[in-house]
C-alpha cells in the first residue's frame, strides 16, 4: 500500500504538522497564562491596595474618635474632682 493521499501529501507530513500545531497551541496557552497574570497584577493589586487604604483610613478615623472620647472623659473627670475638692 502506498502511504500517499489523493492530494499528494504523505501521512508523515500530517504527523509533522499535527505536532507543530500542538506545539503552537501549547505556546499560545502559555502566552495566555502570562497575559492573564499581567492582567491580575495590573487590576488586582491596585484594588487590594485601595481596599487596604480604605481599611487603614477607617482604623485611623476610629483611633481619632477613641482619642477624642478619652479626652472628653478626662476633662469630665477633672471637673468632677475639682468640684469634689471645692465642696470638701
Amino acid at each position: 500500500m502506498n502511504s500517499s493521499r489523493k492530494d499528494g501529501k504523505k501521512s508523515s507530513d500530517e504527523g509533522y504538522w499535527a505536532k507543530k500545531m500542538k506545539e503552537t497551541t501549547d505556546v499560545l496557552k502559555i502566552v495566555g497564562m502570562v497575559l492573564l497574570a499581567l492582567f491580575v497584577l495590573a487590576v488586582g493589586v491596585p484594588l487590594v491596595l485601595a481596599l487596604a487604604g480604605v481599611v487603614l483610613g477607617f482604623l485611623v478615623t476610629l483611633a481619632v474618635w477613641v482619642i477624642k472620647i478619652a479626652i472628653v472623659m478626662a476633662v469630665i473627670y477633672l471637673i468632677v474632682v475639682v468640684i469634689r475638692a471645692v465642696l470638701k
